[in-house]
């Protein structure tokens, strides 16, 4: 399974209802490229997706290079996870 990547565009929030950030630093960096307030409220952390993350003071997913040794990337999987089927399970009560 292969795939491409590109930076994020003003144009994405055209496009998009939903843009998706895993740490605040990107987060900030999204909604300054965003050119409206509707915009800007697109912008959200995955992990508020995540219903075990309700509440916490940090929804950044942490970097798996740089975080703790021997766990960091089954930590990451574990929490974008449960990010995602939050969201999926948002998604399907908002049709």
């Amino acid at each position: 399974m292969g795939g491409t990547a590109r930076q994020v565009s003003a144009r994405d929030f055209d496009d998009f209802d939903l843009v998706l950030a895993c740490d605040a630093d990107n987060a900030r960096h999204l909604r300054h490229l965003a050119r409206t307030d509707a915009d800007r409220e697109k912008v959200r952390m995955l992990r508020e997706f995540d219903p075990a993350s309700a509440g916490a003071p940090d929804l950044d997913v942490p970097d798996p290079y740089f975080g703790e040794a021997g766990d960091g990337f089954d930590r990451v999987i574990d929490l974008v996870d449960a990010a995602c089927v939050g969201l999926l399970a948002e998604l399907r009560a908002s049709r």
